[in-house]
């Protein structure tokens, strides 16, 4: 869906759901995101292949990136950013750190891309409330077969370029970098912080 001939004052505050999913885990994998505007109507929407090795948490990452960027072009400044991931909303927030390795470069560059808005609120929704996101994540992981990154659909004016992690998340992950579930529990687990 492209982009619709809002008033650009309504679009300074927007909502941002997200999703990203791979098949296994990992393996294929697609991302997707929408913009909903003040009174609840759909902005933008898409779907992206992000690789065909990449984890379930570098598509959510992903599909954060492509809905802040599209965000930003849209000239939000004020965002509330949705999504049933737990691990990213919170290493977004600050609570938990980036331990695996392949998630620091994806999560700077979120972070980054955040710093353009006056205001982004991170908020961990159930799955359900997430329904539409996950629908264009697993839409992505159908645009796959061999390609390595494609534009959002939607086209015209509502579609954003792949980030460079998108492209570089294709690349299969180095056999030691292999992810385990103990991996993600250790990702889970609450940041350390410093005694005085």
């Amino acid at each position: 869906m492209a982009r619709n001939d809002a008033d650009p004052a309504a679009l300074a505050a927007l909502e941002l759901f997200f999703d990203g999913g791979a098949q296994p885990n990992p393996g294929p994998s697609g991302a997707g995101a929408l913009l909903l505007g003040p009174r609840g109507e759909t902005v933008w929407e898409g779907s992206c292949y992000v690789g065909a090795r990449a984890t379930n948490n570098e598509a959510e990452y992903a599909a954060l990136i492509r809905g802040l960027a599209q965000a930003r072009e849209l000239g939000a400044g004020t965002l509330v950013v949705k999504g049933d991931s737990q691990l990213v909303i919170r290493q977004m927030r600050g609570e938990y750190r980036v331990k695996a390795l392949n998630l620091r470069p994806l999560h700077d560059e979120a972070r980054d891309l955040a710093r353009a808005f006056a205001s982004v609120t991170y908020v961990h929704v159930a799955r359900a409330l997430n329904a539409r996101a996950d629908a264009l994540a697993t839409a992505g992981i159908a645009l796959g077969g061999g390609v390595a990154a494609v534009p959002m659909y939607g086209g015209g004016a509502g579609a954003v370029a792949a980030p460079a992690v998108a492209t570089a998340a294709a690349a299969p992950p180095p056999s030691s970098n292999k992810r385990t579930r103990s991996d993600e529990r250790r990702e889970l687990a609450p940041a350390r912080r410093a005694r005085p």
